[in-house]
């Protein structure tokens, strides 16, 4: 893909993080469950997923992506914003 074009589009995007009055953790591992289509897995305080190649983590803050072929990607959110210009 040519430097000067943005990824394609996905088919959701959620990011991991939570705090205050409107997100809880709770919430946002029910939000995170209802994306990747499984119950994730804490570990240390980031959520741990297996994929063929081994594990991928998110840490608070990152974003988890569902691309349009139903992979999950976990993006940091400098790249995400990057990657997809919002």
């Amino acid at each position: 893909m040519p430097p000067h074009l943005k990824e394609p589009a996905f088919q959701e995007a959620i990011r991991y993080e939570w705090g205050g009055d409107e997100l809880s953790f709770e919430r946002t591992q029910r939000n995170v469950r209802k994306l990747i289509g499984r119950t994730p897995r804490i570990v240390g305080g980031m959520l741990e997923m297996a994929t063929d190649l081994g594990f991928i983590y998110a840490a608070k803050g990152d974003w988890i992506v569902k691309s349009n072929s139903g992979e999950i990607v976990f993006y940091k959110d400098e790249t995400f914003r990057r990657l997809f210009d919002i």
